[in-house]
């Protein structure tokens, strides 16, 4: 029973991950560039000056979004062609994609607005100039980079480089992992082996060296759906379904 060796597309996963995250920290640093010289302007509330700085925002981060789908993208196509899998695209985490940095966006000017109001009520708190106060502020936001969360439907917390990461993972090992099924299915088999390492999370733990159904038409063996619903193939698994035939298993242990 195999369960010491990787998915054969782990590399490919891998790969998709980099090329994500280089893209996110690229976005990142040319988007602090923009917040850093708008933040060191003379701090006066205009949202003329906002609106203007937005345009540079959302410009950076359609380059962003566009970077981080075509690492994806890439990681996903390496990964299916590795068990020459049919490459059918990922639709929903490019979704997911647009979805986070719409987000991002909303953030930014949210914070930027609050931000130049902040400006204007210490300058006349502590009587001082808006310039003055406006590096103050920049200083202190700069040091602090950007502050893009936001939270999902369970009301739990991501970063936005965290959800990238884990987007990544999941999206290339999702497209590769499908494709090993569908592949399986074609070939006329119904059920999988779980393989991989050894040692798993809780989530997939039990299901390690387990048979499953694909089309769940037995009431011998569990389905994947039913697996997958109890956490096996969640982001980061390291496990996969390979061929699982009763005859030739059969065989071998006579």
């Amino acid at each position: 029973m195999p369960t010491s060796k990787e998915a054969p597309w782990q590399k490919a996963v891998d790969t998709g991950v980099r090329l994500v995250l280089s893209a996110y920290e690229d976005g990142s640093g040319r988007l602090l560039k923009v917040l850093s010289k708008h933040r060191k302007d003379t701090g006066r509330w205009a949202k003329s000056r906002i609106d203007r700085t937005m345009k540079l925002v959302n410009k950076e981060l359609a380059t962003m979004e566009e970077r981080i789908i075509l690492g994806l993208e890439s990681g996903a196509e390496i990964a299916v062609g590795s068990i020459n899998g049919k490459w059918l695209g990922i639709p929903s985490d490019i979704a997911r994609t647009k979805a986070q940095t719409a987000r991002m966006a909303a953030q930014i000017q949210e914070q930027l607005t609050l931000e130049a109001r902040e400006v204007v009520r210490q300058s006349t708190l502590l009587d001082t100039t808006k310039k003055d106060s406006a590096k103050q502020l920049s200083d202190k936001h700069v040091s602090r980079g950007l502050t893009t969360n936001f939270a999902d439907k369970s009301g739990k917390k991501w970063k936005s480089d965290t959800y990238f990461e884990v987007l990544a993972y999941a999206a290339v090992g999702n497209a590769a992992r499908n494709a090993q099924i569908d592949k399986i299915a074609e070939d006329g088999s119904n059920l999988v082996l779980v393989a991989g390492p050894a040692g798993g999370c809780p989530k997939c733990a039990p299901w390690i060296g387990l048979v499953l159904s694909l089309v769940g038409d037995t009431d011998e063996y569990q389905t994947v759906d039913e697996a997958m619903n109890s956490g096996l193939f969640h982001p980061r698994c390291r496990h996969y379904p390979i061929p699982y035939q009763p005859e030739k298993e059969k065989k071998k242990k006579e």
